[in-house]
């Protein structure tokens, strides 16, 4: 299955990537920690409303800002394009059961981790954050069939 195969391929090596930008970076700023909460809380917050789009545009912003502290625009580009692959396919299962609150709770281990100045443990978040979005996109296109 064509899905299935890019999301096997694409999801571990993003969140190697993103769990490489945490521990390469710097501890973020109060400012930093605050777009954290707020695009956490937007996701949460199209979740409820079922949407979608918003869902997928508040997990990428989340993202990006894990990402902008390394400082490094080659990573940038280079998970930017991998995502940007992956985008169909989070539409698939971003909705189904509790994946946005899952994806939220998970979020905000990394937040406190990162607040904390802790960046390996808010590098293994991220890590199970991809590994989790993987699994669904398993279930996802197993429940399409």
């Amino acid at each position: 299955m064509p899905g299935l195969e890019l999301a096997d391929d694409v999801y571990p090596i993003v969140g190697m990537l993103e769990s490489f930008a945490v521990t390469s970076g710097e501890p973020p700023s109060p400012e930093r920690l605050a777009q954290l909460r707020a695009a956490n809380r937007d996701l949460r917050a199209a979740g409820r409303e079922g949407n979608a789009i918003g869902c997928i545009d508040a997990d990428t912003r989340f993202h990006s800002m894990i990402v902008q502290g390394a400082n490094n625009k080659p990573l940038e580009e280079i998970i930017d394009e991998l995502k940007a692959r992956m985008r169909l396919l989070e539409s698939a299962f971003f909705f189904h059961g509790d994946r946005v609150d899952t994806s939220a709770k998970q979020h905000d281990e990394i937040i406190r981790a990162l607040a904390g100045g802790d960046l390996k443990a808010a590098a293994e978040g991220v890590q199970r954050n991809w590994e989790w979005g993987l699994q669904g996109v398993h279930e996802a296109l197993a429940r399409r069939g």
